[in-house]
């Protein structure tokens, strides 16, 4: 049984007609009944009564139906995906982030893939900057969104978008009324935050020179 097969049978049942079949599939009407004849010796059952006036369906044709249609949509879809795979049009990509990059640019980010790439999913890992790097060197992820502390070697990276740090402290505190604030004037776990909210840790661990400014608003 061969491909060619099941395509002339799913035309002959669809029309009921030898010779409308044949015209669609640009097959001879004699050709086309050997093709079939063909396909019935091999299964061993008739698909189609056949009358000088008419063509019918067998119950056995209807079930073999069912199934060679089937099998025709799952081939076209198997073609489909390899052609979109071919061109990186379909799978999957595994991408790692920082919370903050959750506020603005992951979902641009994964608006842009859903639009411009529909049959390709994201997998999604919360991580910091470590535990990318390492992913990344691994094959685990396959793009990472975070800051990095510094340069590392075989691993490449543009500049997405620049932050504004603002700190915000109490009042009465010390380096409240300064214009410019130095890491030195804030005491650790300290939050700073940028203008649209987006949190980050002050620590001893932050890379930043001990001489840091940050300005005030």
């Amino acid at each position: 049984m061969e491909l060619r097969h099941l395509r002339y049978f799913v035309a002959v049942a669809e029309t009921l007609s030898f010779r409308q079949a044949g015209k669609q599939l640009h097959v001879s009407q004699p050709s086309l009944s050997v093709q079939i004849k063909q396909l019935e010796d091999e299964l061993g059952v008739a698909l189609f009564w056949r009358s000088k006036r008419q063509v019918e369906i067998t119950r056995a044709g209807e079930v073999f139906l069912s199934a060679a249609r089937e099998i025709l949509l799952r081939l076209q879809q198997a073609s489909a995906a390899a052609v979109h795979t071919e061109v990186g049009d379909v799978g999957t990509i595994r991408l790692a982030f920082i919370p903050t990059a959750s506020l603005q640019i992951l979902p641009r980010l994964l608006d842009k893939i859903t639009s411009t790439l529909p049959l390709v999913s994201v997998e999604l890992r919360e991580g910091a900057e470590n535990l990318q790097i390492t992913g990344l060197r691994s094959g685990t992820f396959d793009v990472c969104i975070g800051h990095l502390s510094r340069t590392y070697d075989q691993i490449e990276n543009m500049l997405l978008t620049r932050e504004r740090v603002v700190v915000a402290l109490p009042k009465g505190h010390r380096a409240a009324r300064k214009k410019f604030v130095r890491l030195r004037d804030l005491k650790l776990n300290v939050y700073s935050i940028n203008g649209n909210v987006d949190v980050l840790k002050i620590d001893d661990k932050l890379p930043l020179e001990p001489g840091y400014v940050l300005h005030s608003q």
